[in-house]
């Protein structure tokens, strides 16, 4: 399976995701080592078009992977813990989520503008004057 795509842009979402996990250096044949264009479209489209849930989502298939794959690992002197890689993984994703939401509400505080209904009125509990 190749991780075929286009050339590396930072400027566009694809490539602000692979910024985001360290996959912007394709190699002489054009592919990525961890995911393809296609695979990042698909984060990006689960992710409401938000390159940090995008890259969410791709940090949790590789923690996925680290469980399924290492789990853990002893020889000689050399130990692997996929459960730990897989957890510091899961960790960053949700800080990535979580940030992704804090722009989306400071998004939302941008379409609402608060305006006095009438000018010089009374304050409310007020009486009203008497003529």
């Amino acid at each position: 399976m190749t991780n075929a795509g286009a050339p590396y842009d930072p400027t566009t979402p694809v490539g602000q995701v692979r910024a985001l996990i360290d996959d912007d250096a394709p190699d002489d044949a054009g592919n990525y080592r961890l995911f393809g264009d296609k695979t990042i479209e698909a984060y990006l489209a689960m992710g409401a078009g938000a390159p940090l849930r995008a890259a969410a989502f791709a940090v949790e298939t590789v923690a996925m992977s680290q469980v399924l794959l290492l789990k853990s690992f002893s020889a000689d002197d050399l130990s692997v813990r996929g459960d730990l890689i897989s957890d510091s993984l899961r960790k960053l994703a949700l800080q990535w989520r979580t940030q992704a939401d804090t722009e989306d509400r400071r998004g939302d505080y941008d379409a609402f503008e608060l305006v006095p209904l009438y000018e010089g009125g009374k304050p409310e509990l007020a009486d009203w004057p008497r003529f």
